[in-house]
């Protein structure tokens, strides 16, 4: 039921891939090599909006702009400073949701041969463990 999204885009990938790709890493003859495993780049409001999809929430209707990223973890902080509370957002946080940050797993792939869950699907399975577990 978050009402609010940035504009910000990051890398998303299914626990899943990271073990198994861990596991095939491992049992490989690579050694001293780093890979990025990132399934797909993903705009926050897509991911937001498939979360509340699959747990049959609203969707996220107001975008959070840079000011105002900026201007809440301030009031977040002075809150905490006043009145001992522990706060939501950090400026790391606030700063980050406004990046749009992309990643390629085509070295990974070139490695292993793998094929990553779409972020869909791992939202929908995630939330339908969770709807399970919280009846």
């Amino acid at each position: 039921g978050m009402k609010f999204y940035t504009a910000g885009v990051n890398g998303f990938v299914d626990v899943r891939d990271v073990t198994g790709a861990m596991i095939k890493l491992m049992k490989s003859d690579i050694s001293a090599e780093r890979y990025i495993v990132s399934s797909e780049n993903v705009a926050f409001k897509r991911v937001f909006d498939m979360i509340a999809d699959g747990l049959g929430k609203p969707k996220p209707t107001f975008e959070v702009t840079p000011f105002y990223s900026e201007l809440f973890w301030r009031l977040d902080k002075l809150k905490s400073v006043l009145f001992g509370a522990r706060p939501r957002v950090s400026k790391e946080i606030a700063r980050e949701s406004q990046n749009k940050s992309y990643y390629s797993v085509e070295k990974l792939k070139g490695a292993l041969g793998v094929d990553l869950i779409p972020i869909a699907e791992s939202v929908s399975d995630t939330a339908k463990i969770f709807l399970e577990q919280n009846k």
